[in-house]
């Protein structure tokens, strides 16, 4: 029996870097010696060959985009392909990215908005960038390193160690810090306490400790860390994005800081605070719906409501009926 175990082992690992070893390594080889004008048509290719050869992506890309817009077929599979190949140049970009000087690096991306970055960090209290996965979500961190500015990121861990080494030696390479999710807690207020810049995506399902808040009129949920932090520590909380451009060139786009409210009731700040960052993220995505991660699974863990409807009532869940919780309920929206 053990030896059986054992050999079930080695083989989830074996077929865990398959990807690494037949995907990703050879496009990292590649990525770095196509000339630049080639990258863009690589990363094409790179989108239109997942959204064509992984099926169970392209259908959660689907599924998702049903769910937030309700659009005929013929437009959810048309923007679920261009997010595909987003997700394609992104890629390619990142394998590169290690190659790019700092003044290429400004070069390809416009800044607006530092200027709210600067004056939060005067403060002495350190910053929390909360964005997302849209556009080309990496450049962001690198080009506010490129302004001198300290950045570490929280990232969760790859599914394989190859992957996680190959990914976190590009951050590094790119001067910015990672920080595993794993240790956010500590690694975040550390750096903080040093007046640095944490970059933190809100726009992943997540299952210990979230908050169920409105996204795209679904609750979803959703991590409270950003809030905690904030709240805690008194950091500015400043949301910003990648948006790529038509021609190749990105613009890194800061919004103002957000004003923290403070109403003396704890959970009920945090509650606030998440949904309204998850709120600013949603008309990011509405404003191109092709440039966000719809292969993410964002709405997979439901509120506990739900899933006992479920439970008692399956042939509704089956029609569809209890697949969306009305969010005119929820704390966030009164």
């Amino acid at each position: 029996m053990s030896r059986q175990l054992a050999s079930g082992s080695k083989k989830k690992r074996l077929s865990s870097l398959l990807p690494y070893y037949l995907f990703l390594r050879p496009l990292q080889v590649i990525a770095r010696v196509v000339p630049p004008g080639q990258a863009v048509r690589l990363g094409t290719a790179v989108g239109e060959l997942l959204y064509r050869c992984v099926p169970r992506y392209r259908e959660v890309a689907l599924r998702n985009l049903t769910t937030a817009f309700g659009w005929d077929a013929e437009r959810t599979e048309s923007v679920a392909r261009q997010a595909f190949r987003n997700i394609g140049k992104t890629l390619v970009d990142f394998l590169r990215m290690p190659g790019w000087s700092a003044m290429e690096v400004r070069r390809c991306c416009q800044l607006d908005g530092i200027e709210y970055v600067r004056k939060a960090l005067e403060q002495g209290r350190g910053v929390l960038v909360i964005s997302a996965h849209f556009g080309n979500w990496e450049l962001l961190a690198a080009r506010v390193v490129a302004e001198g500015i300290p950045v570490s990121v929280v990232a969760r861990e790859a599914d394989d160690a190859a992957t996680d080494a190959l990914t976190n030696n590009i951050r590094t390479a790119c001067g910015y810090q990672v920080i595993p999710r794993g240790r956010a807690p500590r690694g975040v207020l550390e750096a903080l306490r040093r007046n640095g810049l944490v970059v933190l995506m809100m726009d992943q399902n997540t299952v210990k400790g979230a908050e169920f808040v409105p996204f795209f009129g679904r609750l979803a949920a959703t991590a409270v860390g950003p809030a905690v932090f904030a709240l805690r520590t008194g950091a500015a909380i400043i949301p910003a994005f990648a948006i790529r451009q038509p021609e190749g060139h990105h613009i890194g786009r800061i919004l103002p800081p957000v004003s923290l409210t403070r109403t003396g009731v704890r959970s009920e700040d945090i509650t606030r605070l998440t949904a309204h960052l998850t709120s600013i993220i949603e008309a990011q995505i509405r404003a191109d719906p092709t440039q966000w991660f719809w292969i993410h699974d964002r709405w997979r863990h439901r509120p506990p409501i739900e899933r006992a409807q479920e439970r008692s009532d399956p042939e509704g869940e089956e029609c569809g009926v209890n697949s969306q919780h009305d969010v005119s309920t929820h704390p966030a929206t009164q």
